[in-house]
């Protein structure tokens, strides 16, 4: 449950809707000056105390998902490739930069 939850949210902020609406939230004390410590309350208190944290939690869930998702692909291709009698393919070297040689 939890795990749905912070993959749901990342998603969520994860959009350029979201964006305009956080840009939207740092707007209102300049139109309504008196609301700058409820905006200050909710961007420190809740975006980065509460929102942050749940966002790397998704993100987790997320990459092992994918981590999943490509060794069912590797384990296919592997078959597939014994069931032709041919060779595997060699996914190459990754370097420093990220780069497979």
């Amino acid at each position: 449950m939890n795990e749905r939850i912070a993959q749901w949210l990342t998603r969520v902020v994860g959009t350029m809707w979201c964006a305009y609406g956080f840009l939207a939230l740092a707007t209102v004390p300049i139109v309504v000056p008196a609301w700058t410590p409820v905006v200050q309350f909710i961007s420190s208190g809740v975006l980065q105390l509460v929102l942050l944290p749940v966002i790397m939690v998704g993100q987790a869930v997320q990459n092992r998902s994918a981590d999943r998702r490509e060794a069912l692909l590797l384990k296919l291709v592997e078959e597939l490739c014994a069931n032709e009698n041919l060779p595997v393919p060699d996914a190459g070297t990754p370097t420093t930069e990220g780069v497979v040689q």
